[in-house]
C-alpha cells in the first residue's frame, strides 16, 4: 500500500518487522515471489526528544474529544513555536505556529493515537496525544 511514507511494493509481499541494525528502532524487510527484497530502517533528523525543550509543553485533556490545550511551561518573550500534529503513519494533519498557550480543535480528527510536535528551530519535543 502506498498509504505510508509514498512506500510502493509488488504485490503479494510477506513482510517482517524487526530491530535489524541494532539501533533500537524498528525496521521494515520485505521480500516477493520472485525472491526479492527490500529494507526500511528508520532515520530521523534533528533532535528529538521527549519534553526537554527548553520550554517543554503540556497537552490536555488527555484523551481528548473536540478541544486540546497546549500549555508551553516557560515561553520565552518573542520565541515562536511550530506545532505539527500527525497521525501515528507519519502524515501531517495539522500544522500551526504559536507564541503562547493555545487551544486546537480536534473535532475533525478520527479516534486513535497522535504525534504532537513541537519546535522551537532548534529542539523537538513529542507527545502523544490520544482521540477518542
Amino acid at each position: 500500500d502506498t498509504m505510508y511514507q509514498d512506500i510502493t511494493e509488488l504485490k503479494r509481499v510477506t513482510i517482517s518487522v524487526a530491530d535489524i541494525d541494532g539501533d533500537t528502532k524498528f525496521d521494515l524487510l520485505t521480500g516477493c515471489l520472485a525472491g526479492g527484497m527490500r529494507l526500511y530502517t528508520q532515520r530521523l533528523t534533528g533532535n528529538v526528544t521527549d519534553n526537554t525543550l527548553v520550554a517543554g509543553f503540556a497537552v490536555f485533556p488527555n484523551p481528548a474529544k473536540d478541544l486540546v490545550t497546549i500549555r508551553l511551561h516557560q515561553s520565552r518573550p518573542g520565541m515562536r513555536y511550530q506545532v505539527t500534529v500527525m497521525q501515528a503513519d507519519g502524515r501531517v494533519v495539522k500544522s500551526e505556529n504559536l507564541s503562547t498557550d493555545m487551544q486546537l480543535q480536534t473535532g475533525s480528527l478520527s479516534s486513535g493515537v497522535y504525534l504532537i510536535i513541537l519546535n522551537d528551530g532548534k529542539n523537538t519535543s513529542v507527545q502523544k496525544l490520544m482521540i477518542q
